[in-house]
């Protein structure tokens, strides 16, 4: 009975370093074979597949985590702002109890790999995420074996007027075979992380659609969740006759958006690197999984931050919320444009 697993090729934020990653969701399926197992294995961070310049998606940031002792850069992510104090993200992207790390942000479009944050980045005032994410021994959180990815989300609030671009929220999910866009701060190889050797981090975008669940169900959560199916290597897609790009580590957290709205987050994806039957139980070698913003859990986290003072606009003009009228002093920390290090 083929069986279709589930990893973290969009990898979390400090799992880009450690050993054991990946996660596993597996079941019954429809399409029968051989059955496939895959050794765990890091990924690195790292570009969207065959994406070009994010020049009009200010509102997405990189999230970097810094190790204070050493003051160097340990892992990154992708965010969105929806308001001007309120980011949203992946919940593998926030720190674990401890604040072994400080989480920073910055929208460059491209940014040097330093190994040193930006001198001017922010730090958020406070993080919602889901409590039940398990921690793990680098600082980190994640989705446990048992876990759906629908709870991988998190809501930053940033001092007011961090930011004056962002994206509203759907108020309703969207539905299958609707174009969507991707930004991110993720690699180029998705299946082979190693051969981006770039010296720089780049804000790129590129489109896909969101895929029918036909291949999916079975084999792994899908209720809270949106798909894409893509190529995860430069030149694939244009190969198969096709125009899609595919997420990757770095970019965990970033948005999904259609028609101007945010309607999901980069939680994480599965490559034929790591089922090497993929590609023939959904005509692609790369799933990549997202967080539906609509979901129960986003709901709740959502709420939980407004009720603390996070702002955030959704897509019915009636739910548009402004910042305060009093802006910060001149002296006030600025989201940095430098170069955030290198993304590991």
């Amino acid at each position: 009975m083929q069986r279709l697993y589930l990893v973290c090729v969009l990898s979390t934020l400090l799992a880009c370093k450690q050993k054991d990653i990946a996660q596993s969701y597996s079941s019954s399926t429809r399409r029968t074979s051989n059955s496939s197992n895959y050794e765990k294995k890091p990924k690195k961070c790292f570009k969207v597949v065959d994406g070009a310049p994010a020049v009009d998606d200010p509102a997405v940031h990189v999230l970097l985590l810094i190790d204070p002792s050493s003051s160097t850069v340990v892992s990154s992510c992708t965010g969105t702002f929806v308001s001007d104090n309120t980011l949203i993200t992946a919940g593998h992207c926030v720190p674990a109890a401890g604040e072994k790390y400080v989480l920073l942000a910055t929208n460059g479009l491209e940014l040097e790999k330093t190994g040193k944050p930006p001198a001017k980045a922010v730090a958020p005032l406070k993080a919602f995420f889901d409590p039940s994410l398990e921690s793990n021994s680098r600082g980190g959180r994640d989705v446990g074996p048992s876990q759906s990815p629908e709870i991988d989300l998190a809501i930053l609030v940033f001092a007011d007027h961090t930011s004056s671009d962002w994206l509203p929220l759907a108020n309703t999910a969207v539905t299958v075979g609707t174009e969507v866009k991707l930004v991110g701060y993720g690699s180029s190889h998705a299946i082979d992380p190693e051969k981006d050797q770039s010296s720089s981090v780049k804000k790129l975008m590129g489109y896909n659609k969101i895929a029918p669940l036909d291949a999916i169900k079975g084999n792994m959560p899908t209720e809270g969740l949106l798909f894409t199916f893509a190529w995860g290597e430069p030149g694939e897609a244009a190969k198969h006759g096709e125009k899609t790009v595919s997420g990757a580590p770095g970019d965990s957290g970033g948005p999904l958006i259609a028609n101007g709205v945010i309607v999901g987050t980069v939680s994480r994806g599965v490559t034929s690197k790591d089922v090497p039957s993929l590609e023939q139980q959904i005509g692609t070698n790369t799933l990549n999984v997202f967080v539906d913003v609509t979901n129960r859990v986003a709901k709740n986290l959502l709420a939980q931050a407004a009720a603390a003072g996070a702002r955030i606009n959704y897509a019915d003009p009636s739910r548009q919320v402004k910042p305060p009228e009093n802006k910060p002093s001149p002296d006030a920390k600025e989201p940095a444009t430098e170069a955030p290090g290198d993304c590991l």
